[in-house]
């Protein structure tokens, strides 16, 4: 079974951020600190940046704003031969790893092996941690796809426990404490659990959308309430890890969740029932079936909202 997780990759981005005859971008002039992931990766996919490219930038701008101490240390050397590394195996024309060549920030509170870690503590000033955490290892490793190969009923492997947990936190932590008593519709994830299948396929939800616009500093109002970003997603995935450790175990290779079956009903969305109950199919194979999108926007003074959809074809 396989799961793509692809539209809630762009927060992950946010703790931080092949074709030969494309246009290549002058990277001397173009500001590529400020983009999406979906467009750094559009953009290292089709031969317009380099990861190289990409790490000079970040590192120029982490050094034109030294004076806010944002950093306690930039792995320089490492940073820019794994961009070298990943350039290259780009160029191979190998099956490309989703992460490949874009930088990370790591919170001060998780170890990176050879990086010091201080968890803001001045007793911890010279602590360089021998090994990684396990946390970064499981995510840096992972394809976004939540596989159950084993047929075991769990997804394989902790990261999809872990960013959907994640997730869950993100959620609360942006838009609770603005939303109040009518937080819960919100605080949808869009990922089905094994107590609660989705109702039409898995797909991204009203809070989501306004949590990924507020990360990347889009919109009028500030969901953040003056919160950097990165310290918002990097205290959701501290969260997110002390949950999973209080209901599971220690061991962060170890989390897991249970896949969550979808439930193909045999009544249609206008409550009519188009087949008998003994055709009601129940498989662990998630989809997306939506074929309407609808967009809104909450300004200051009023809400702005569309229902799209495609023109060049017939919808029902």
């Amino acid at each position: 079974m396989t799961i793509p997780n692809t539209f809630t990759l762009n927060i992950l981005m946010l703790v931080v951020l092949t074709a030969c005859t494309a246009e290549k971008i002058d990277a001397g002039t173009e500001d590529m600190t400020g983009k999406s992931l979906a467009e750094i990766q559009a953009l290292l996919g089709e031969g317009k940046i380099t990861s190289v490219d990409l790490v000079g930038q970040l590192l120029d701008k982490a050094d034109r704003y030294s004076h806010l101490n944002a950093f306690i240390g930039l792995d320089r050397e490492r940073a820019i031969g794994l961009a070298e590394a990943a350039d290259n195996e780009r160029l191979t024309g190998a099956k490309s790893k989703p992460l490949l060549g874009v930088p990370l920030l790591v919170k001060d509170n998780i170890h990176v092996a050879g990086l010091k870690n201080t968890a803001g503590t001045p007793a911890l000033k010279q602590f360089v941690p021998e090994s990684s955490n396990a946390v970064i290892k499981t995510l840096q490793g992972w394809d976004r796809q939540s596989l159950d190969e084993d047929a075991d009923g769990q997804y394989d492997g902790a990261a999809t426990a872990i960013f959907r947990t994640f997730v869950e936190e993100l959620l609360q932590n942006v838009l609770s404490d603005d939303l109040g008593d009518v937080f819960g519709p919100f605080g949808n994830t869009g990922y089905p659990t094994a107590a609660k299948p989705t109702g039409a396929g898995t797909n991204i939800q009203s809070g989501m959308k306004a949590v990924i616009e507020s990360l990347a500093g889009r919109g009028d109002y500030d969901l953040l309430n003056g919160e950097a970003s990165s310290a918002i997603v990097a205290r959701s995935l501290s969260e997110a890890i002390e949950s999973l450790r209080a209901d599971q175990s220690n061991d962060v290779t170890a989390y897991r969740m249970a896949v969550a079956a979808r439930p193909f009903s045999n009544i249609n969305f206008l409550g009519v029932p188009q087949a008998s109950d003994e055709e009601i199919l129940v498989t662990p194979i998630e989809q997306n079936r939506g074929t309407e999108n609808n967009m809104m926007i909450m300004r200051v003074d009023a809400i702005e909202g569309w229902k799209l959809r495609r023109l060049d074809r017939a919808v029902s």
